[in-house]
């Protein structure tokens, strides 16, 4: 959901399907690279964390959101272990 506050609006879309990249969630850092297919064709969408920040990218918007301070996460990184896996 993005909210426009602004004009008072947000903007919602869901996928019943996504297709995630080979190279999606491989990368010490969150990158997930994903397409929506529609009857239109595709669309490729992006979360990536950048070296001060986050781009986040699909059908509505393409936004570089840029860190002012450090930001809280759990064990400094926000990785969780989980039955010996490692998940963001």
């Amino acid at each position: 959901m993005l909210s426009d506050l602004s004009k008072n609006k947000a903007t919602t879309r869901t996928h019943p399907l996504s297709i995630l990249s080979e190279d999606s969630l491989k990368s010490k850092n969150l990158f997930i690279n994903y397409l929506n297919p529609s009857p239109f064709g595709y669309v490729n969408n992006e979360l990536i964390e950048l070296k001060n920040g986050f781009k986040i990218k699909n059908e509505d918007i393409e936004l570089v959101l840029r860190i002012k301070k450090k930001p809280f996460m759990h064990n400094g990184n926000g990785i969780f272990n989980i039955k010996g896996k490692k998940v963001y």
